[in-house]
């Protein structure tokens, strides 16, 4: 099974997930490492056995989404291949598939900018 980063600093990214317990996290002495200055020295616990696939967050300080929902640090989550876990700013997926869904950032947040009427700095 493949870790495909969707969304973040290294969009695109394939990397190789082994079975068995892993680490990801921004800290060199993870199993997987990823760029990602919103992400935790060390984020999550990754366990994955009989094509099964569990995940704990490490009581990261911004916190994992699985599916779009919060997850409970110290809990253990089953993900399903292809769901997208938000850790920082990164979107990660695992399983096949996944790449057709990376998508830049920007693409995915409606940007509005308001003008004030009574400012006058150009950045409004």
């Amino acid at each position: 099974m493949d870790l495909v980063i969707l969304n973040g600093p290294e969009i695109a990214r394939t990397l190789p997930f082994k079975e068995g317990v892993s680490y990801l996290g921004r800290s060199l002495d993870n199993d997987t490492r990823i760029e990602d200055k919103t992400a935790s020295r060390k984020h999550l616990k990754l366990e994955s056995a009989r094509g099964k696939l569990f995940v704990t967050d490490l009581g990261s300080r911004n916190g994992t989404f699985c599916a779009g929902k919060f997850m409970i640090p110290g809990n253990e989550v089953e993900v399903k291949e292809g769901a997208p876990l938000a850790i920082g700013m990164t979107v990660i997926c695992f399983g096949e598939g996944c790449k057709e869904q990376t998508v830049p950032f920007l693409d995915t947040v409606g940007l509005i900018r308001r003008k004030v009427s009574n400012c006058d700095c150009n950045r409004c």
